[in-house]
């Protein structure tokens, strides 16, 4: 079903939102819950945060914000919306990497 590095419309605790699924492939189809990390489109221009272009598949200019870390079921995910590539998720894993000090 999900894929690391989709973007898709989920079921989150703070509503209906996009986020980036997280969890490595060879784990997320043999497990309950997917990580995520929520898209908005507050852009506060902090370490902590990925910004997203039409470039990259979303309708409009947003961030990944890594401060906002998920774990959600699998029946959560609604509707895929775009697939980043292998470069921009490495810009990911380091925006991670910052946000979360490790």
């Amino acid at each position: 079903m999900t894929q690391r590095g989709e973007i898709w419309f989920a079921q989150t605790p703070s509503g209906d939102r996009p986020v980036l699924v997280l969890t490595r492939d060879p784990v997320a189809a043999r497990i309950g819950a997917v990580v995520v990390a929520e898209l908005t489109r507050t852009i506060r221009d902090i370490a902590s945060e990925l910004p997203l272009t039409t470039d990259d598949g979303v309708p409009v200019e947003c961030v990944v914000n890594f401060d906002n870390v998920n774990t959600l079921p699998r029946d959560a995910f609604r509707r895929r919306v775009a697939q980043l590539s292998p470069a921009r998720m490495e810009e990911a894993c380091q925006v991670l990497k910052a946000a979360t000090g490790c």
